[in-house]
């Protein structure tokens, strides 16, 4: 196991226990998302991209033409993954190795490997080439991250709902939802 993977899993660990220590909830199945992330959620490939996974996200960030906002991950990873059927949207938490703190995030997936085009060294240009973009997500491999994948209609009426994206998992009513019965209850996520 890498470090920063064995790094995510003990404050995952930590803060579910300190969340458990904290929170009165009777009859739910989880404490915090802490919790239901540690125990369901999908700790996703660094495995570098296959060729042909490459050619494909070439091909989806050509046809993507979108600005990328900084720090507006569920922003970028609901509008990418919207565009193109082969990709998955996916919530949950990502790490870095230079800074191993859990950050609540969003990210594109294509099968269990993440495509995130939020993270990114300081400086970095908002709008980048194809290339820029493939080089972006293969430097974002080094992250770990573990989460849950998110049904891209739940995501479109969310941003129906309420004219904007956010992180799904955050909304009061989904959260209780996933607290108490997990997320296999959750009609969104798989």
């Amino acid at each position: 196991m890498r470090r920063v993977d064995a790094e995510m899993e003990r404050q995952l660990k930590m803060l579910s226990d300190a969340m458990a220590r904290f929170n009165g909830r009777r009859g739910f199945k989880y404490k915090s998302l802490y919790d239901a992330q540690l125990s369901e959620g999908i700790r996703f490939s660094h495995q570098p991209y296959t060729e042909i996974e490459r050619e494909v996200l070439l091909d989806i960030f050509g046809s993507a033409r979108m600005p990328w906002k900084p720090r507006q991950c569920f922003y970028n990873a609901q509008t990418l993954s919207a565009t193109d059927e082969r990709l998955g949207y996916a919530e949950g938490f990502a790490m870095t190795p230079g800074l191993p703190l859990l950050i609540e995030h969003g990210w594109a997936a294509l099968g269990d490997k993440p495509v995130d085009v939020t993270l990114r060294d300081s400086g970095a240009p908002d709008r980048c080439t194809p290339e820029e973009l493939l080089d972006r997500a293969e430097a974002n491999l080094k992250n770990a991250y573990v989460g849950v994948f998110i049904d891209k209609d739940e995501v479109r009426k969310n941003w129906l709902k309420t004219g904007y994206s956010n992180a799904m998992l955050l909304d009061p009513e989904i959260l209780e939802m996933v607290l108490k019965h997990g997320f296999v209850d959750f009609p969104g996520t798989r």
